[in-house]
């Protein structure tokens, strides 16, 4: 009995075992169906919410960059000893974005590394690779690198861009650049100058170019280019030292010591208004270090011939004895800018009757007055012919008697002048002045002043 139940509880135990097994098999089972379940939900979610191709990137098999290069020197004729600068310009034109870019640029003999410094990646000088990495497309970079030169002559350096992608445009992924190492320096310096800024058209202008040699060493070969701009027509030329070719625009100085300086005069005409620059620049066959000293240039106005002619008029007196001088003083200035030639002046004096129509008779009257004073009076006292004198010259002058003289006549007003008036000698002097008016001037003068008074 004992050893049957023991029998039945091993026997049960081992079944409830197998049991339990049998479930964690199946619970196994069930979460390995969830966890696929759930992986293939979210890969449904992630595919949902991403653009097709956006989340996971790839490179298509036609994309393509086209990579150019181009390297420049900040000296072609650097002195031994002395430091010149490439500088390397990366651009990917497109049309995809450029990945894995890097530039190769192995520095020759005669150039020894000092430093760099780029806008994007780095410069591995152990490696002499310019690691850009990606570049978008219209993107640019640019390397800056300091060599020093350590020999004399032609030194050539070459740079090479590549990148993931394929470029159909080779010929722009290489670039290269030549220096000249020199053990001599001339600092060859140049100006410009112009007598006359603002001048007339078709008329002469001078441009003094003037070049020093600053040293230390003395300079060969040196040669001013100095084109005339558009509104400028060469004349001529002289220069201190060589000559102008108005041809080729060149003015072949050809050696200059250590401080020497030359100069050149160009004339041109101004041949158009406006603003006209003209440059010049100065090289030779040393190194200069000074590079911007080497150009100059100046300006020239071309303007239309202009004066201002201004004209016053005055009289020595406003209101003028009739009979009497008058002096008119006529002044001419000219307040430029320019001289004025042929100048004229049109003045014509107006005519009596036109200016003065109501002078005629006085004028005639103050005339033939001091003539009838002069020839008949002659047997009278002195003061009595002064006195007639200022008779008549006040007659003649007063506007108011100007209708009476005219209807009634000479003889008769100065009659009656005479009357109105105190005249020393009394009696007897009247009566004298009076026969003279009466008759004397009546018989020989009355017909001649009537005259004389229609004609004016």
């Amino acid at each position: 009995m004992a050893a049957a139940s023991i029998s039945e509880r091993v026997t049960g135990r081992t079944g409830l075992l197998v049991t339990l097994l049998e479930e964690v098999r199946d619970m196994h089972m069930r979460a390995r169906w969830i966890a696929a379940f759930l992986a293939t939900v979210m890969v449904m979610c992630v595919l949902l919410i991403t653009p097709l191709g956006g989340f996971f990137p790839e490179t298509r098999a036609d994309s393509s960059v086209d990579l150019s290069i181009t390297k420049t020197a900040s000296s072609s004729m650097p002195l031994v000893g002395y430091d010149v600068t490439f500088t390397i310009t990366v651009v990917n034109h497109g049309p995809d974005p450029a990945t894995g870019v890097n530039v190769w640029d192995e520095l020759p003999a005669g150039l020894t590394y000092v430093s760099s410094s780029a806008t994007w990646g780095s410069y591995n000088p152990g490696t002499h690779v310019w690691a850009i990495g990606a570049l978008a497309t219209g993107s640019s970079a640019t390397l800056h690198m300091a060599t020093t030169v350590t020999q004399v002559g032609t030194i050539t350096n070459d740079a090479l861009v590549d990148g993931d992608e394929p470029d159909p445009v080779s010929a722009n992924s290489t670039a290269s650049v030549t220096v000249t190492g020199t053990m001599f320096a001339a600092d060859l310096a140049i100006t410009k100058t112009v007598d006359i800024g603002i001048q007339i058209v078709g008329r002469d202008v001078v441009f003094t170019v003037t070049v020093t040699n600053h040293g230390p060493d003395p300079a060969t070969n040196v040669n001013v280019t100095d084109t005339l701009p558009a509104g400028l027509t060469y004349v001529s030329s002289s220069a201190s030292q060589g000559s102008y070719n108005s041809g080729t625009h060149i003015w072949a100085i050809g050696a200059m010591a250590n401080a020497a300086v030359e100069t050149l005069h160009i004339v041109a005409t101004v041949a158009q208004t406006g603003v006209m620059t003209n440059s010049a620049l100065v090289d030779g066959e040393e190194a200069d270090q000074v590079p911007a000293n080497n150009t100059a240039a100046t300006v020239v106005t071309g303007r239309l011939l202009a004066v201002d002619l201004s004209i016053t008029k005055t009289a020595s007196s406003s209101a003028p004895l009739v009979g009497y001088d008058v002096t008119f003083a006529v002044t001419v200035a000219n307040h430029g800018p320019d001289p004025a030639t042929n100048v004229n002046v049109a003045d014509t004096l107006p005519r009596a009757p036109d200016f003065f129509p109501r002078l005629r008779t006085r004028f005639a009257i103050a005339v033939f007055a001091r003539r009838f004073v002069r020839r008949q009076m002659l047997g009278i006292e002195p003061g009595v012919a002064d006195t007639a004198r200022e008779i008549a010259a006040m007659h003649a002058r007063e506007q108011r008697c100007v209708d009476d003289i005219a209807r009634v006549g000479f003889h008769d007003h100065l009659f009656v002048a005479l009357h109105r008036h105190r005249l020393p000698g009394g009696d007897k002097t009247r009566a004298d002045v009076r026969e003279i008016a009466t008759h004397r001037f009546r018989g020989q003068y009355r017909g001649t002043i009537r005259q004389r008074t229609r004609q004016h």
